[in-house]
């Protein structure tokens, strides 16, 4: 097991090791909804397909 992210950058995580700002900031913007929201109590979703020539 490799500590090179420990240790590289001085805490902060680099896009090779921790898939960039997308996925690590994700998760605290999930969990201020889920705390100004809180429990899900359904989900939907819509799917439109358009078709182009």
């Amino acid at each position: 097991m490799s500590y090179r992210f420990a240790i590289v950058g001085c805490g902060r995580g680099t896009k090779d090791l921790d898939g960039g700002i997308l996925f690590t900031q994700s998760s605290h913007f999930t969990d201020l909804l889920y705390w100004f929201l809180g429990d899900i109590k359904a989900v939907s979703g819509l799917i439109i397909y358009t078709r182009t020539a």
